[in-house]
Order: structure tokens, then C-alpha cells, then sequence
């Protein structure tokens, strides 16, 4: 079984639909795992239907396979644009490819680039102790080596 097949099958499904799909992996022994997520979250249910669906395009007699369908974990790092889109307003840990890290809140999303805010303490030029300042940043996608919920 191939990755491929499996996202065209999903997508496909979910079109017209508020869910996304996230991930497809397959593991040794064809262990497939399905990823999904929806900004209002996803039932059991939705993810039975699109199990079943996957199902119904295979048959088991040529191909043995294990297949789970579940929706996006909070704790996994973000996928897709969706994650942010649903962690906005939430703390996140954003970890940058120079391996900067930064846990601010999430204040703005677009398909571009998201919009961080946060307080640090810096050293002000002829002052002895460090002032709090607030800064607020915007992050291109790209730049972007990890993003998770800060917790």
C-alpha cells in the first residue's frame, strides 16, 4: 500500500466536508495510521465513517492491513496551518530552524505567516536591572522547525 493512495482516497472523502486531513503514515506490516482535524474537533463517529470508507476501497483477501483513523492529538506538533488556526489565542512553543525557541501566545494566523506576542525581560542601554518589554513577532512557516501547544 502506498501513503499516496491512501491521502487521495481521504481527501477525496472529505471533500465538501470541515475536516482536513493531517497525516497518513504506514507502518511496517502495513499499519496504516490516519491523522485529521477540524477547527470544531472530530467525533469518533466521523472517524468510524472515514475508517470505513478506507476500508471499502481495498480488498482484504489481496491486501492485509491495520488501519487506525483518529483525530489530531494536542500534544503532537502542528501539521498544518489548521493546527495554528485552532491553537490561536493559546500559549504555543514555537521552535525556529537556528533552534531559537519561543513560547508566546498565538495572536494571528494567515496563510503566510502567524503572529506571536510575548513579555521578556531585556537590558536596557544605562539602566542596571532588566526591563520588561512586550514583543510582538511575525513567523513565515518556513522558518519554523517545531510548533506545539505550550502547556
Amino acid at each position: 500500500m502506498k501513503s499516496e493512495e491512501i491521502k487521495n482516497i481521504v481527501i477525496e472523502y472529505l471533500t465538501g466536508k470541515d475536516i482536513q486531513l493531517v497525516n497518513v503514515g504506514i507502518g511496517v506490516g502495513n499499519v496504516i495510521e490516519v491523522e485529521v482535524d477540524a477547527l470544531r474537533g472530530v467525533t469518533i463517529v466521523e472517524c468510524c465513517e472515514i475508517s470505513r470508507h478506507i476500508e471499502e476501497q481495498f480488498d482484504r483477501e489481496k491486501e492485509d492491513f491495520e488501519l487506525t483513523v483518529s483525530s489530531y492529538s494536542i500534544s503532537e506538533p502542528f501539521r498544518s496551518i489548521l493546527q495554528y488556526r485552532k491553537s490561536e489565542g493559546r500559549d504555543v512553543e514555537i521552535k525556529l530552524n537556528d533552534d531559537t525557541v519561543i513560547i508566546a501566545k498565538l495572536t494571528a494566523v494567515n496563510e503566510e505567516n502567524f503572529t506571536l506576542e510575548y513579555d521578556e525581560k531585556v537590558a536596557v542601554e544605562g539602566k542596571k536591572r532588566k526591563e520588561m518589554q512586550h514583543f510582538t513577532v511575525e513567523v513565515n512557516y518556513a522558518d519554523v522547525k517545531l510548533a506545539k501547544l505550550s502547556f
